[in-house]
């Protein structure tokens, strides 16, 4: 007997798949296992060709949702862990996606059952978010069974017909979607933490009006927020201009006609009063009357977008309510997949039954009869739906599957009504009429009016929504003259756009490819919830900025980088789309797109100081305006980089903080406890502001910061003790005695063996150190005073020493020709652990170095001194294999040069000459 594992996305949809495929066999029974809330059915039923005719024995359960979350490994989980811009480097922080606690019984139910089974049949949504949470269920279940053969159910519906279809046509899962989920999972999250805790860092406590605690940033977010705010500017940007109209009405035949002036306004009153005594003095002669057939086309099947926004614009409902809603109605079997981008029905979906489903319910009894019994030539008979130009290859328009004449909720009753009614207006046929245009002059000026009779309503009769009526116009003849009973001169003036409707935010988030169409109204709920924007109360619906959305957006555009515009995120949704499509991979998008986040970071971190300025243009001057006691009365001030004044220190949410009393700016310092500061006579040759020094022990060494820097770490810092603020040690600039970190000192060179990593620093005598970021650990390697300068290669790894996700990447030095012997390569890019003939001679001292989990307590294989005392050669990194890796000489005593030119030795210090007797 075949034994089957099915996992559906939800238990309401397991049950269903158990209800329906186990009436093909015999009883269904259920059970509990770990996870409660995810209930087992068990049944069998006989084979069919797909199972070589053998019975199944099946067992159906469900995940809740994504059964994993990603998430950064640590340290780089925690906020001050590091700088915000190492987020955007896969080379310095990682992402994982793991089980999320919470579904840990969900991941044990499931590791049992797939250890009992042959097939797991994967019942997701057939959407791209679908497949990535059925690959997570492979993953969880390959690892306790690999043998497992895959399957995927394709199904658009819950109904009975649907499932069973889906059983018997299964086929295979599509990595491909899954990676394209995974790759917008990761650099949304690597997007959004890294800008979040850049703007958190800079805004959080220094305004008093700001109440958020954390100023969160998303990559689909802000371009939403950026359209409200857009909206917003070109309100306040209208200048209202003064027009005037002329208004004409007459009576003919006994008849009100209506005319429209074809010049509809002009801006100079003088010439709006010559035109209007024209008309005042002269009779109306018609000139030519057109009557033409009239057409009110039907609409095209719907997809999610269009309900999102119809249920906006006719309900009231919000579009993220809208989804809640028709996920239960999906649930319930009552209308299809509601995520879906099709406006076009394949042949083989069966309309007629369809319609005929709705034939019970009351509201739409009359017009189902009417389009399957009238006969094809009558106007009220059945009509193949039109096509739409939207089709996502996977799920059929969103169409009513059940009979909704028995909901109570009146949510749910008003979007199934709004399903129905708009699937039937599709099937229907359309609105015909008749129409007439007239033309007519009057003293010089032309003015038109439009009639209208409608003799068959077609789907209008269903769609009580839309509306269309006229006006029956006089029967009129050309060269007839008329009188005129009314004309008036109108004065008004121009009115700027209105605000954003949800309906018109929607259809621009579309229009620039803007999330997806089931991701598109949790941006906007996420806007609103973040305190971005509001819904404004009249009318309903409508999306105004706060003060705070403002701010950022406005800070946005004046900077190189508009993070708020949506070409990033349109370029990015095109590019996920590719790895679906099989155009382009997982790593190869992550990796690009990344290139241009660091570039966008670096941009963004170069002109916070707009970032400033709007939120003092919003919030007025930073927050603290009476200003709290002095932390150190004898504190003597210091001078502030960006205009010049005087900072004081001051008490701020129990933290230090430096203020200036002339631009008001706010600049947090570090809030250990016990923690004294200290003017310090030099200037930040980056910023120009003054420094301190801040002894954190009483006992300790005083630490130099800059205010400005600390908050605002410049490109190339690397994360100290301070997290991802900055000291001065932790600075690479090169003309600064201070800054004793090194270029790409955020890098690791490589992993040591404790399993922290190894990182290249100065120490504040000059000289550099290679050294373990564990402060347990103590694993370090000197190099010589000769060394002015080094800096870690970003893309260039050691091929011997490097292995498959544990590079070694080179170092770049300078050697000042004076210190090193005759002939030596004065720029040489070089590996710290294998380069031993290039550098032993500099006097490199790697005696406590441990690699790559080799060593032992400091005395093992990773340098240290071996059995006799005898030094032993560089460690192999890990994942590299000992025995293939190149045979080097170990270090041996310098011994007397031979004759010929001399050759470098080992030695310490300036080089002494070398004689031949």
């Amino acid at each position: 007997m075949l034994r089957a594992l099915h996992v559906a996305e939800k238990p309401s949809v397991a049950k269903k798949v158990a209800e329906h495929l186990g009436s093909l066999g015999g009883p269904t029974t259920n059970r509990s296992g770990p996870s409660p809330y995810n209930r087992l059915y068990d049944f069998e039923t006989p084979g069919t060709p797909l199972t070589n005719n053998r019975r199944v024995r099946h067992t159906v359960t469900s995940v809740t949702g994504h059964l994993m979350a990603s998430e950064f490994a640590e340290p780089h989980n925690k906020w001050h862990a590091c700088a915000p811009r190492d987020l955007l480097r896969e080379d310095v922080s990682q992402v994982e996606f793991r089980v999320a606690d919470d579904k840990l019984p969900l991941k044990q139910q499931l590791e049992q059952e797939a250890r009992q089974n042959d097939w797991l049949v994967l019942w997701l949504d057939c959407d791209r978010e679908g497949e990535a949470i059925a690959y997570e269920v492979v993953d969880v279940c390959r690892k306790k069974k690999a043998s497992l053969d895959l399957y995927r159910a394709v199904f658009s519906s819950v109904d009975k017909q649907s499932i069973q279809q889906a059983w018997r046509s299964l086929q295979r899962p599509d990595k491909r979607k899954a990676d394209a989920v995974a790759a917008r999972s990761e650099l949304d999250l690597r997007a959004g933490a890294a800008f979040t805790r850049f703007q958190t860092f800079r805004i959080d406590g220094r305004y008093e009006d700001v109440q958020t605690k954390v100023v969160s940033y998303g990559p689909c977010q802000f371009p939403t927020l950026g359209f409200i705010v857009q909206r917003q500017q070109e309100i306040e940007a209208h200048a209202h201009k003064q027009f005037w109209k002329i208004d004409l009405a007459t009576k003919i035949d006994q008849q009100h006609v209506k005319w429209s002036w074809r010049r509809k306004r002009v801006f100079d009153e003088v010439v709006a009063s010559l035109l209007f005594e024209r008309v005042l003095e002269s009779p109306g002669t018609i000139e030519r009357v057109q009557p033409k057939p009239a057409t009110k086309v039907r609409p095209v099947p719907l997809c999610t977008l269009e309900l999102q926004k119809r249920a906006s614009r006719w309900l009231r409902l919000a579009p993220d309510a809208t989804m809640e809603v028709a996920e239960k109605l999906y649930q319930n079997a009552l209308i299809s997949y509601p995520r879906t981008e099709t406006e076009i029905f394949k042949p083989g979906l069966d309309l007629r039954d369809l319609i005929d489903r709705q034939r019970g319910d009351p509201r739409f009894a009359s017009f189902c009869g009417d389009l399957l019994d009238k006969p094809a030539n009558d106007p009220r008979s059945f009509c193949q739906p039109r096509a739409g130009k939207r089709d996502d290859e996977a799920h059929p328009p969103i169409h009513p599957t059940g009979d909704g004449s028995q909901l109570t909720d009146p949510r749910q009753k008003a979007v199934f009504e709004l399903v129905t009614r708009h699937f039937l207006a599709c099937c229907a046929k359309d609105g015909v009429g008749r129409q007439t245009l007239v033309d007519a002059d009057i003293g010089g000026e032309k003015f038109e009016a439009r009639g209208l009779i409608i003799d068959q309503r077609g789907w209008l009769d269903i769609y009580r929504w839309e509306r269309w009526s006229g006006t029956q116009l006089p029967l009129l003849q050309e060269g007839q003259l008329f009188d005129i009973t009314k004309v008036e001169l109108v004065a008004g003036k121009t009115q700027p756009p209105p605000l954003l409707t949800e309906a018109d935010l929607l259809a621009k988030m579309d229009a620039h490819g803007i999330g997806t169409d089931a991701t598109m109204a949790d941006h906007i709920k996420t806007v609103l919830t973040r305190e971005y924007a509001t819904r404004a109360n009249q009318p309903p619906h409508v999306l105004k900025p706060t003060p705070l959305g403002r701010a950022l957006v406005d800070a946005y555009d004046a900077m190189g980088e508009r993070l708020n515009r949506p070409e990033l995120r349109a370029a990015a949704e095109a590019d996920f789309t590719s790895i679906a499509n099989g155009k382009k991979t997982k790593a190869q998008v992550i990796a690009e797109t990344l290139v241009t986040m660091r570039r966008c970071f670096d941009v963004v971190q170069r002109d916070v100081a707009k970032l400033d300025e709007a939120m003092r243009k919003r919030f007025g001057g930073a927050a603290g305006d009476g200003p709290a006691p002095d932390l150190n009365l004898d504190f003597a001030g210091t001078t502030c980089g960006d205009c010049g004044g005087t900072m004081q220190l001051y008490s701020r949410n129990d933290r230090p903080s430096l203020r200036c009393d002339q631009c008001e700016t706010w600049w947090p310092l570090p809030d250990r406890q016990g923690v004294t500061i200290e003017p310090r006579s030099a200037t930040c040759p980056l910023c120009q502001f003054q420094l301190v020094d801040i002894k954190f022990d009483p006992n300790g060494r005083k630490q130099p910061h800059c205010p400005h820097c600390y908050t605002a770490p410049p490109p190339g810092a690397h994360a100290g003790s301070t997290g991802g603020r900055m000291a001065c040690r932790d600075c690479a600039h090169a003309g600064c005695s201070l800054a004793t970190g090194v270029r790409g000192g955020s890098l690791a060179v490589a992993k040591c063996a404790c399993g922290g990593d190894l990182k290249l620093r100065r120490t504040p005598a000059a000289k550099f150190v290679l050294g373990c970021t564990s402060q347990q650990c103590g694993s370090a390697a000197w190099f010589p005073s000769a060394v002015a300068s080094a800096r870690v290669l970003e893309d260039s790894d050691c091929p011997q020493c490097s292995a498959p996700g544990a590079p070694v990447r080179r170092l770049k030095l300078k050697l000042p020709s004076a210190k090193v012997p005759p002939g030596t390569d004065l720029n040489p890019t070089l590996c710290a652990l294998c380069c031993r003939g290039e550098i032993l001679h500099l006097g490199f001292d790697r005696r406590n170095l441990r690699v790559g989990g080799r060593g032992r307590g400091g005395r093992g294989r990773g340098g240290g001194r071996g059995r006799g005392g005898r030094t032993r050669g560089p460690p192999a990194p890990a994942g590299v294999d000992q025995n293939k890796r190149p045979k080097v000489a170990a270090a041996q005593p310098p011994r007397p040069a031979p004759r010929g030119p001399p050759q470098p030795l080992q030695q310490r210090g300036p080089p002494q000459p070398q004689l031949r007797r």
